[in-house]
């Protein structure tokens, strides 16, 4: 009897030190977590590196010099202007896409047939190489007799942009937008516009004649910066002289044509619009080569004149170069 009760009392003693064992365990572990842990430096832990910091450091500097840089060009005589009749104005650099000076850049007004820019890029954006147009009563009864379609003609959707370009037939404008849809054409138009940033920009027609096609110089900028840079084609239509087919020989009817450095453009006037223009030209405003200078211009009495006048401001006060270039002879002989 005596004996089961020792076995008993020792099953007892054993179940009790076994229940303890994790609770030991578990104290003892939390005493040597808590005295290493009060060791720590947790400062030093969570600390930059010295390489990051540097790396840190080295990329804030060269983005503070990027933001510090000096403009590409520079201007001899800051107290003069040109003088410019339109009421809004912008010569910028296609290269860098900076504007060099402006006068109501962002203001609103009818642009004319400088809306066939867009209405070629539409059109080229989504015609085929087969694609054939044929020419309607309606279209042919468009205000303007440029182009010289005839009713029935059938004609490539290619080939229609260059009386569009360099006669600015109206014909060709509606003639191109009704082989699409009218209204799906005049939607992409201003989709289009959308997609370049052209937020002071709207179409209501391909051809300009509406006044409510109305963007600013601003917005033109952009759309030149983007036909030069991606669709130089169209451009370099405009500096055509001509262009023949089987059927017919367009001819370019842009004042600038010719002129030195003309690169190429688009002209436009309404009622409303007055004279628009769109022009592009290459000038030695550099001493190492030409620069790409847009001049644009809505609501001018005289595009001729004014673009004359920003191109001898252009060419006597901007230079291209290191500040230290001021005093350099071919600057000097500018001024």
């Amino acid at each position: 009897m005596t004996q089961s009760l020792n076995h008993k009392n020792k099953t007892r003693i054993k179940l009790v030190l076994w229940a303890m064992f994790p609770v030991i365990f578990g104290i003892s572990l939390v005493s040597l977590i808590s005295l290493v842990f009060k060791n720590t430096n947790y400062a030093e832990i969570f600390k930059p590196r010295n390489n990051t910091a540097i790396v840190s450091q080295s990329f804030t500097e060269e983005k503070i010099k990027d933001e510090e840089k000096s403009k590409y060009f520079y201007l001899n005589n800051s107290n003069d202007e040109p003088r410019v009749a339109a009421l809004a104005y912008l010569a910028g650099d296609l290269n860098t896409g900076e504007v060099i000076m402006s006068k109501n850049q962002d203001k609103k007004f009818p642009i004319a047939s400088i809306s066939k820019l867009m209405t070629a890029l539409v059109a080229d954006e989504i015609s085929k190489e087969d694609d054939i147009a044929k020419v309607s009563k309606k279209a042919l009864a468009t205000n303007g007799a440029n182009g010289e379609l005839k009713l029935g003609e059938k004609i490539k959707t290619s080939d229609l942009v260059y009386p569009l370009l360099l006669e600015s037939s109206n014909d060709a404008a509606e003639v191109l937008a009704e082989h699409f849809g009218r209204e799906n054409f005049i939607v992409k138009m201003n989709q289009e516009a959308s997609n370049l940033e052209m937020s002071g920009t709207s179409y209501k027609d391909p051809s300009g004649l509406s006044e409510k096609n109305q963007s600013t110089v601003s917005d033109m900028f952009k759309l030149t910066g983007y036909l030069n840079q991606k669709k130089q084609d169209l451009l370099q239509i405009t500096n055509k002289r001509s262009y023949a087919t089987k059927k017919h020989n367009w001819s370019n009817i842009s004042r600038f044509i010719g002129e030195e450095g003309y690169i190429g453009g688009k002209s436009g006037y309404t009622d409303e619009a007055k004279q628009t223009v769109v022009s592009l030209f290459s000038l030695p405003l550099s001493k190492s080569g030409n620069r790409p200078i847009a001049i644009i211009l809505l609501q001018s009495p005289d595009r001729k004149k004014d673009v004359e006048n920003i191109l001898k401001y252009l060419k006597k006060n901007i230079y291209y170069g290191g500040a230290g270039d001021a005093n350099a002879d071919w600057v000097t002989l500018k001024v």
